[in-house]
């Protein structure tokens, strides 16, 4: 029995790493569960809902609380499919899908073993926020989940290639569309970049001059949306004043005290 399980997993690996393998496999994958939000969970509200409302109109802005890329989608989308949930059920499950194949194309340059690298690509399979709740929640947060794994890759290409004009426009495509995918995409951007400047090749690249397209471009791309935030600051104000000087440490205990009590 042993050697029958070790030949079925060996068997598997094999297939991931084949072609098409692990990319047939995420679609496949993402397709079962955007079924099963349609098919089971056919209702909406939350995020969804709230997208089909805002979808209506576009704006470069809705709420302070989250940039407007994802409603953006939806409206493209649904210019084909109509003003519907499957809008919101096919720009979701897309950025899922394409979260995974962006985690896939950065592994297979990280990883000799393409084994390793199909495996490292699934990983996400195993966060139950990613694997199962976002069946019927979440919309932003797969957003800058798809970017955060698009902007590493954006720097793990600009390490491994020739520091051609190619991959500084796609580390500012990424860099762009992350700032207007969640807010809290700032504090990823930061983080990685400190980190790369610790490794001689990404700190030579990240100094040079080409740096200016990349930020030219990010700039370009998520400006009009920061014009329109910077108008509408004072209700950011008007909630810190209804909710309190202290409400963000408030917060900050109650989200620990969550975490404790799930653990």
């Amino acid at each position: 029995m042993p050697a029958a399980r070790a030949s079925l997993l060996e068997r598997n690996l094999a297939f991931l790493c084949e072609r098409p393998g692990l990319p047939l496999v995420i679609v496949a994958l993402t397709a079962v569960t955007a079924i099963i939000r349609a098919t089971l969970f056919p209702g909406t509200g939350g995020d969804d809902g709230e997208q089909l409302i805002f979808a209506q109109v576009f704006e470069w802005g809705y709420q302070v609380r989250n940039p407007a890329l994802y409603t953006w989608l939806v409206i493209a989308v649904s210019q084909i499919t109509g003003p519907g949930l499957w809008a919101v059920n096919i720009v979701k499950f897309a950025l899922l899908a394409g979260m995974y194949l962006f985690l896939w194309f950065a592994c297979l340059r990280l990883f000799a073993d393409r084994r390793l690298a199909a495996l490292a690509a699934l990983s996400p399979v195993l966060f139950y926020y990613l694997a199962w709740e976002v069946v019927t929640g979440f919309s932003h947060s797969i957003l800058v989940a798809c970017l955060y794994v698009g902007l590493f890759l954006a720097v793990v290409r600009l390490r491994a290639g020739a520091g051609g004009i190619g991959d500084y426009l796609l580390l500012g495509l990424m860099i762009g569309l992350g700032a207007q995918a969640k807010y809290v995409f700032w504090i990823f951007l930061v983080s990685l970049l400190t980190a790369c400047l610790s490794d001689t090749v990404l700190r030579r690249r990240l100094l040079s001059p080409a740096m200016l397209a990349t930020l030219t471009l990010a700039a370009t791309i998520a400006g009009p949306h920061y014009h329109w935030l910077a108008g509408h600051l004072g209700i950011l104000a008007e909630q810190a004043t209804v909710q309190g000087p202290d409400a963000p440490v408030r917060s900050l205990w109650a989200g620990l005290g969550d975490a404790l009590r799930a653990g």
